[in-house]
């Protein structure tokens, strides 16, 4: 199950299930709720998510382009190894700020 709680003006998306395919649909409907709240400053927390596939990779990807053409952005945070490892391999460490901890994710929008 994924939330999207506010802190301040940044929207964070969390939640304990894999980003995959099989939860887009429920991830999808919080993003847009922060997507369509104004400039979009965004944060997804990967604290207590086990696993990102394929599907989830792409969705980060379109979600990102969504945020930079509305003038916002979206910041990964607290990747566990796992997940860590597949953003790298992938390329993903590199197309997006990716921070250790949500607090940091959060206080990097004051920057």
């Amino acid at each position: 199950m994924y939330s999207c709680n506010k802190q301040g003006a940044i929207s964070i998306i969390e939640g304990t299930d894999a980003l995959a395919l099989d939860y887009l649909e429920e991830i999808g409907g919080l993003f847009d709720e922060c997507l369509n709240s104004g400039q979009p400053k965004i944060v997804f927390s990967f604290k207590n998510t086990p696993l990102v596939d394929s599907a989830g990779l792409e969705w980060l990807l379109d979600a990102l382009e969504k945020c930079l053409i509305s003038g916002g952005n979206l910041k990964l945070a607290a990747p566990n190894p796992l997940c860590e490892d597949i953003l790298r391999i992938t390329g993903f460490l590199s197309r997006f700020e990716v921070y250790p901890d949500t607090l940091s994710a959060v206080g990097s929008y004051t920057r």
